[in-house]
């Protein structure tokens, strides 16, 4: 549908002659787009195979990665403004790049990032990964449990060192997105002593078992599938040892959810704006009001991605979780309330802004979820 002036972006968040996103999303949104309507019609769990090979043959995975170790050279604020673009239109499509991505990205860490006797582990890791996704294989992630309310630290995964070396994890994992297609999975587990770590298993690998198990409201093509280790082997550890819990590029996986939360809530706006009776003072108002709102929450989010920082302080990085807790309520208030204008054509199953809706409500669920963003926020200013 063509875009209406009130949706019209600002300069300052406009992709630029040498984002290196450009080209590419040029040359493959209008088919992501038509090919997840699609796949809402017909209620589909997973992505189609062509869009999955053209994320894999085109070169997008490794956008994040350093010129000199074979990518594109993208920083967050280019990789935030594609993944806002893509939302717009295909929100499943664009959360399945998102926490690849977000793997890709852990090849910025610098060297000075870590301690001398962790920089040859962290090359290596570096290494491992540009070459993997370089390849084109996709780095899904499966950190998430159930019942752990979106917090790594209640993670119970188990990671052992078998008798001849080899480290064997064995747990259950959730949301792991674009699970069935996946070559890796980034799992955190619990060593012997109970440190944390996380590692690179291969969705091959025996004792993986991917359950397709994901029947969520929203998102639905994203394949947010469930996954079963049992003395998996694992493949390579996470960046180097212990990288989870200490200096990594996580917070980009953080801003990235938050730029398809935004893009959500724009394709929300864009699609009520096309249907709601417009010569309706009230209506009218309620679309400027939303419009201002994910102009604020886009700004908020292009504003932290300068602060692309490795390592990322822990009052930066809560800036990055405020700015995902802030477009996750922009998206779904926008969502809820353009429905509301959008009169009775969009109260069925199938219709643009049912969509939306129905993708915006993930936002404050997923991780960091919204009671415990919000009470983080609370704590800081009361306690």
């Amino acid at each position: 549908m063509p875009n209406q002036p009130l949706l019209a972006q600002p300069a300052s968040v406009r992709i630029v002659a040498e984002d290196p996103f450009e080209q590419l999303l040029d040359r493959y949104l209008a088919g992501w787009a038509e090919r997840e309507r699609a796949l809402e019609g017909a209620q589909s769990c997973r992505l189609p195979p062509e869009t999955v090979q053209e994320f894999r043959a085109s070169g997008v995975l490794a956008a994040p990665i350093p010129r000199a170790l074979g990518g594109a050279g993208a920083d967050l604020q280019m990789a935030t403004r594609a993944l806002q673009r893509v939302a717009r239109v295909a929100p499943s499509t664009a959360l399945c790049l998102a926490m690849p991505l977000g793997n890709a990205a852990n090849t910025r860490l610098p060297d000075d990032a870590v301690a001398p006797t962790l920089r040859l582990a962290l090359a290596r890791g570096r290494a491992w990964i540009a070459h993997k996704v370089s390849a084109g294989a996709i780095l899904a992630v499966a950190n998430s449990e159930p019942g752990a309310g979106g917090d790594l630290a209640n993670t119970r995964t188990k990671v052992l060192l078998d008798g001849d070396g080899t480290l064997r994890i064995s747990g259950e994992k959730s949301f792991a997105t674009l699970g069935p297609d996946a070559d890796y999975f980034l799992c955190a587990a619990r060593l012997a002593d109970g440190t944390l770590d996380a590692f690179f298993v291969a969705s091959s690998a025996p004792g993986v078992t991917v359950r397709e198990d994901f029947r969520a409201l929203g998102l639905r093509p994203t394949a947010s599938v469930g996954l079963s280790l049992k003395d998996a082997p694992a493949e390579a550890v996470f960046v180097y040892p212990g990288a989870i819990g200490s200096v990594n590029a996580r917070h980009w996986s953080t801003l990235l959810l938050a730029s398809v939360l935004v893009g959500i809530g724009e394709g929300a706006l864009e699609a009520a704006t096309a249907c709601a009776p417009r010569s309706s003072s009230w209506v009218r108002a309620t679309l400027a009001d939303c419009a201002l709102a994910l102009d604020a929450a886009s700004g908020f989010v292009q504003a932290v991605a300068q602060s692309d920082q490795i390592p990322c302080t822990e009052r930066v990085a809560e800036r990055f979780r405020r700015a995902k807790t802030f477009a996750a309520r922009a998206a779904w208030d926008t969502a809820t309330r353009v429905m509301s204008v959008s009169g009775g054509q969009a109260y069925r199953p199938g219709h643009a802004v049912a969509r939306y809706l129905l993708d915006a409500a993930a936002g404050p669920l997923l991780r960091p979820p919204l009671a415990a963003a919000m009470d983080s926020i609370a704590s800081e200013l009361c306690d």
